[in-house]
């Protein structure tokens, strides 16, 4: 109960911050952002002749499994380092 008091009072003092703020429209050139990325795809994919795009897909895709792999052995490696595991001075 504390918490939903605590919660509506921030909710409400965000909401009166924001409508402070005034009235924003978006740039015709961030509208427009998703032509440009449809005619770079378009383009990227007439390349198909010469890149083999499905070979690139999976090379990307087995290095982002291969960096996940490594920032997870990393990860681990730097949690195991904080523990002793028993050893130590005593």
């Amino acid at each position: 109960m504390i918490t939903e008091a605590i919660m509506w009072v921030f909710s409400n003092l965000a909401a009166f911050l924001i409508n402070l703020l005034p009235d924003w429209t978006a740039p015709s050139w961030i509208l427009s952002a998703t032509s440009a990325i449809a005619n770079a795809l378009e383009t990227v994919s007439m390349l198909g002749g010469w890149v083999p795009i499905a070979a690139v897909g999976h090379v990307v895709a087995f290095m982002m499994v291969c960096t996940g792999v490594a920032l997870a052995v990393k990860f681990g490696r730097m949690i195991l380092s904080l523990t002793t595991g028993g050893g130590g001075a005593t």
